[in-house]
């Protein structure tokens, strides 16, 4: 029944509730209701315990807090529904997609009169794909572990600020990342696809240790076509290895227009050649 809903309440900072898909279940399709939680708590609203499950219909975000997760702790969890923000105000919102196995996200963000841009932050060991060729979002993305994905035909070139932890990785293989004026790549893990800076902002860095030094690897190729690449130098030549920090690239370097570079000194004068 489409008019039924599942209320998954507990906002705030002490909210635990939680929503456990179990066997191979596909579920009609049904109102998740979910109660926001607060910054940082590491929310779970809905988890597949075992087995592949899908869920189908939409998941309401409502107040409580500004984050709201997701997590496929064994087996495989698909979400064909949307996520539909009908939270009433402008507050930036964050979903979690969480857990050790596999995730597919099949729907869209909706985003309701006077409500704020919904950002993505990928957790835990497993892989989480992005499957809706019409999916666009205008929020950040956030990489702390395993690996998001995004199928052909889904940009994530609208996401201001990208960043990648270390280990983990970001795979756009076929859309690539372009990079412009107000907006910014960074972190310590692994960008699958190729990236073009035309205007944006390039750091290797790692995101609970912002100016030390760290190694951004990109799979796919880097074109330079302005903006600014930042970099933390320290007083030794080494290459990379937590020394200073390193963009690796893998495929072409095309330096196609002048780009910036902005170095900080990590320690003393920096070496010749670092």
């Amino acid at each position: 029944d489409p008019n039924s809903r599942t209320l998954v309440q507990g906002g705030g900072a002490t909210g635990k509730s939680r929503l456990v898909l179990a066997g191979n279940v596909t579920f009609a399709p049904e109102r998740l209701e979910l109660t926001g939680r607060d910054i940082g708590s590491a929310p779970i609203h809905l988890s597949n315990f075992s087995g592949s499950n899908t869920w189908t219909g939409n998941s309401i975000l409502r107040t409580g807090g500004a984050e709201y997760g997701f997590e496929s702790a064994a087996g495989k969890l698909t979400i064909t529904g949307n996520v539909v923000n009908e939270t009433g105000n402008a507050t930036a919102r964050t979903i979690r997609f969480a857990g050790a196995a596999a995730g597919e996200f099949a729907g869209v963000f909706q985003d309701n009169t006077g409500t704020g841009p919904l950002s993505i932050r990928k957790e835990g060991p497993g892989a989480w794909t992005f499957t809706n060729p019409g999916f666009v979002y205008l929020g950040d993305t956030l990489v702390s572990g395993g690996t998001l994905a995004f199928a052909p035909g889904i940009s994530i070139d609208n996401s201001p600020n990208v960043e990648i932890a270390p280990g983990a990785m970001l795979d756009v293989a076929t859309e690539g990342l372009d990079r412009v004026v107000g907006q910014t790549l960074s972190g310590a893990g692994t960008v699958v696809g190729h990236v073009n800076l035309f205007g944006g902002t390039l750091v290797p860095d790692a995101p609970a240790s912002p100016d030390s030094a760290a190694t951004l690897a990109l799979g796919s190729g880097l074109t330079l076509s302005g903006g600014v690449v930042h970099f933390d130098l320290a007083d030794t030549a080494t290459i990379g290895s937590g020394v200073n920090d390193l963009i690796a690239v893998t495929g072409n370097l095309s330096l196609s227009a002048p780009t910036s570079i902005a170095i900080n000194s990590l320690a003393g004068e920096i070496a010749n050649g670092a």
